[in-house]
């Protein structure tokens, strides 16, 4: 088996990470590319880390074979599906070695910059994708949803930005913007307002959107703009042609084996502590 692993750099996580080599993968090739499995050791930010490096790190294909388990040592644990006790590392090493491990395919929104026609750059996010400025002051731009392999011109936005999440990204910043929180069996892409600006000039929706996750998303807007996807975020300051958002094709494999009961994570991450 070949494997990678990610920790969130404390002490905490690098101790369960060698205690995991050692004593579960002593027989197994730990590499940078193309892993069959990917073990993140720390919180929600450390397993973000490690579906971006998996996507930056691994052979481009629609569906990767590799499966991210995550090893809480953090808070939140909304995304990992172990704690680093004997009997769970015990658990989940039996599954892996027997292929039994219940596994959640997902799909991360990318987004795409473009000047002129051309493509220039690009990221995904497994939570959300934002845009913002770089000046920090309001946003305006043109939004437009594609339809039937056409655009719609939607709204004409003025506010702080705008947030695109997925339906598992819907827990984190968009439920803090007043979003829907959304099970993840929905395959979505929500359209969530920063603070918009309602006036005879600007006109939007004033609540967040739910689409399909087949559709396309295109911002032009003539601001340098911040985009932040999942824990990264890159300034933009020419003149951008279009900011174009859609579900990625690619799919990833994410262990759910304790970690399934969406009720259950809500209740235990956002109402009670016990």
């Amino acid at each position: 088996m070949k494997y990678k692993m990610i920790t969130r750099g404390d002490e905490a996580s690098n101790t369960i990470a060698k205690l995991i080599k050692e004593v579960y993968l002593q027989e197994d090739e730990e590499v940078v590319f193309n892993p069959d499995h990917i073990f993140a050791v720390g919180g929600d930010g450390t397993f973000l880390r490690a579906v971006h490096d998996l996507f930056m790190n691994s052979t481009p294909s629609l569906e990767n074979d590799c499966i991210i388990h995550g090893i809480n040592t953090g808070t939140l644990g909304f995304y990992t599906s172990c704690t680093p006790v004997k009997e769970q590392l015990d658990e989940l090493f039996s599954n892996i070695r027997n292929n039994n491990c219940r596994v959640q395919k997902v799909k991360p929104l990318s987004f795409w910059i473009k000047y002129g026609n051309e493509e220039t750059d690009g990221g995904i996010g497994l939570n959300d994708i934002t845009i913002t400025t770089k000046e920090r002051k309001t946003l305006t731009a043109k939004v437009f949803i594609q339809e039937d392999n056409s655009y719609t011109h939607f709204e004409k936005f003025k506010g702080t930005g705008l947030c695109f999440s997925t339906a598992l990204g819907s827990t984190a910043y968009n439920k803090a913007l007043g979003g829907a929180v959304v099970h993840p069996d929905f395959k979505i892409i929500q359209m969530t307002e920063m603070a918009g600006i309602n006036s005879i000039a600007y006109q939007t929706l004033g609540s967040s959107m739910i689409l399909p996750e087949d559709t396309a998303i295109e911002i032009e807007t003539n601001d340098n703009i911040v985009i932040t996807f999942d824990h990264e975020s890159k300034t933009y300051t020419d003149n951008i042609s279009v900011i174009t958002i859609s579900t990625l094709d690619t799919v990833f494999n994410i262990d759910v084996t304790n970690n399934d009961n969406f009720a259950e994570k809500l209740k235990r991450s956002f109402i009670l502590s016990k």
